[in-house]
């Protein structure tokens, strides 16, 4: 996420709205499902690599990225990604420290002691 996104701030009627509204599609069994936008701008660093700062749709992104790390076993290639043969989250936060090294504990990387 890039420094200038505000804090992930969904509480729990966002969060079963976002999930009440994939079951409902799944029930009626749709193909074509909106999510919602999402506007990603891609970058270039020496350090990450190419990869792409999340502008719009973060707190909808960022909830469905917590929900892989609750079903990690099943989407566990989904959570993280190899760059340069180093895997690290597919999720970061650039100026926060400690929501880096929880993304990395949750995906079980070194660093997320």
């Amino acid at each position: 996420m890039p420094i200038y996104q505000r804090l992930y701030v969904w509480g729990d009627e966002q969060i079963r709205t976002l999930l009440d509204d994939l079951v409902n599609a799944y029930q009626r069994d749709e193909s074509v499902f909106f999510l919602g936008g999402t506007l990603l701008v891609e970058q270039e660093s020496r350090e990450a690599g190419r990869h792409f700062d999340l502008i719009d749709g973060q707190q909808r992104f960022t909830t469905l990225w917590l929900l892989c790390q609750a079903w990690q076993g099943a989407l566990a290639p989904f959570v993280t990604v190899s760059v340069d043969k180093i895997t690290r989250p597919r999720l970061g936060f650039q100026i926060r420290p400690e929501v880096e090294e929880f993304f990395a504990r949750l995906a079980s990387l070194p660093g997320g002691q």
